[in-house]
């Protein structure tokens, strides 16, 4: 394998690595004294997922695209105009979605300075019947009650209910039911929380209509989204095509093959965590915005968690072939297991996701994800080490050979 397959794949990974880094760093250095942790679960699957699992994931990734770079471009017919190309269109496809993904209907909390969301006192809605106001609870006042009871419940897709229910139909009993407002801290129903739900969300859309109220971490996060769309289309399309590519990885790159598809599992697996912690935001969403947080994201969120596992039950079933019979077969026959019990107890595993990698998520369960991650992260570091070690000592090799045919 090249050098230069190394080095270039290398430059962008260490560039994406530093992105991720570098967002929640902002987060940090701007909200310390407004309880930072408290937006940092909340969208956990922005300023959790990427410094840790998303870091895992490029250094699980990074044999893995050294080979899909050096095959396309050494050994794929017409692979570097190919590979030219596509990368184009990877990049240009990350600032489109990226662009639009920031074209979101209501403004997310972080995007305001702290000292502005300080100043909200709430204010008083008229939700009741007969005109009568109920009590709107301040922006931190309401991000803190919901991380609370987060920590306490596993329960929270029970109080999510549709603010735009279908006219065509008549509203169900669910929508009639009292249930608790994270807003109020009361019991309303659906139509009641909604006109909350609503009033919150116009006071963070006039808020951001405002360029002096906007933070600095919404400018860093405008500028490095990009980077995250990139690396999860990119790992994507280079573990299908690497996947298609099956055999010639074997003809190629012989030596390397054992230690691609190890990192490969391992990297699916690292990456699963991530649209569990994107449900567990849209659902944490849910109870504070209501569906008026509902834009171009939420709608695409499950068409990306079905994306997403059908990529990493493929991956298992391309890549888990080196091992005992009965062993491989057992892998994938869990795979399907595990993807149809995600199928049948969907709201289930996002409550728990909620509770452990999002809003609920508390020091111990933080420090659990740290532990997990460092677990798949240190055998990484020695695999990559011992790859390297092999590739030099073959380049020795080769030499030793070649100098003693020239003699």
């Amino acid at each position: 394998m090249s050098v230069g397959a190394r080095i270039f794949v290398a430059i962008i990974f260490i560039v994406m690595a530093i992105s991720f880094i570098a967002t929640t760093a902002v987060l940090y250095h701007e909200f310390k004294d407004t309880d930072w942790l408290s937006f940092a679960t909340f969208y956990s699957h922005l300023f959790i997922f990427f410094p840790t699992f998303g870091i895992i994931a490029l250094t699980a990734f990074y044999i893995p695209s050294c080979v899909f770079v050096d095959m396309y471009w050494n050994h794929i017919s017409f692979g570097r105009v190919r590979f030219i190309i596509g990368f184009i269109v990877i990049c240009a496809s990350s600032y489109f979605i990226a662009t639009n993904i920031l074209k979101g209907d209501v403004p997310a909390i972080w995007e305001i300075k702290p000292e502005i969301l300080k100043t909200d006192r709430g204010e008083d809605v008229d939700c009741l019947p007969g005109g009568q106001p109920c009590r709107r609870i301040s922006v931190l006042e309401a991000l803190n009650n919901l991380r609370g009871i987060s920590q306490g419940r596993t329960d929270l897709s029970r109080f999510a209910r549709s603010c735009s229910p279908d006219p065509l139909i008549e509203p169900s009993e669910d929508l009639l039911e009292k249930r608790y407002c994270f807003l109020t801290k009361t019991l309303l129903t659906a139509q009641s929380c909604c006109k909350v739900q609503q009033n919150f969300s116009n006071m963070l859309e006039k808020a951001y209509a405002d360029p002096a109220n906007l933070s600095l971490i919404g400018e860093v996060h405008a500028i490095l989204l990009p980077f995250k769309v990139f690396f999860l289309l990119i790992v994507l399309i280079i573990g299908i095509l690497l996947a298609l590519w099956r055999k010639s990885i074997d003809k190629y790159y012989p030596d390397y093959v054992t230690y691609v598809e190890r990192s490969i599992l391992l990297g699916a697996f690292a990456l699963l965590f991530w649209p569990l912690s994107n449900h567990a935001y849209l659902l944490s969403a849910d109870l504070l915005y209501g569906s008026f947080a509902d834009g171009i994201y939420g709608s695409l969120a499950p068409l990306m968690s079905i994306l997403f596992g059908a990529w990493a039950l493929m991956l298992l079933f391309f890549f888990f072939r080196r091992y005992e019979r009965d062993l491989e077969a057992a892998g994938k026959i869990i795979g399907v297991i595990c993807s149809a019990v995600a199928i049948v107890k969907y709201e289930e595993i996002i409550d728990y996701s909620v509770r452990i990698a999002g809003s609920g998520a508390d020091l111990v369960t933080l420090g659990v994800v740290a532990a997990c991650a460092v677990v798949i992260f240190i055998p990484l570091l020695r695999r990559i080490r011992g790859q390297k070690a092999a590739s030099d000592n073959e380049k020795l090799t080769d030499k030793s050979t070649s100098a003693s045919t020239q003699s």
